[in-house]
C-alpha cells in the first residue's frame, strides 16, 4: 500500500499519532513518528552480509572447426581464462 500524506508535515510536528483528513478516513492508517531516533524501532532479520562467490559462466565458440569454450565472470565483467580452452 503507497501512502501520501495530504498535508505537509514537518519532521518537528510529528510527535505522536495524526491522521491525514480525506473523504474516507476509515481506509487512512494512523502513523505515529518519533523525534527521538533513539526510540525508533529496529527491524532484526537472520540475514547477514558476507562474501559471496563470482557467477562464472562459459562462453562457446567455434575456431577453425573446432569447439572451444572460456569462462566468463559475470559478477567482474571479465574473462575468468586467458585463453580459449578447446572441446
Amino acid at each position: 500500500m503507497i501512502f501520501s500524506p495530504v498535508v505537509k508535515v514537518r519532521a518537528a510536528e510529528c510527535t505522536g499519532s495524526y491522521q491525514t483528513m480525506s473523504t474516507n478516513t476509515s481506509l487512512l492508517p494512523t502513523l505515529s513518528f518519533a523525534a527521538n531516533p533513539s526510540s525508533y524501532q529496529t527491524m532484526s532479520t537472520n540475514t547477514s552480509i558476507g562474501p559471496r562467490a563470482d557467477i562464472i559462466i562459459r562462453k562457446y565458440r567455434v575456431f577453425d572447426g573446432v569447439v572451444q569454450y572460456r569462462r566468463w565472470n559475470k559478477t567482474q565483467c571479465e574473462w575468468a581464462d586467458d585463453d580459449w580452452i578447446n572441446l
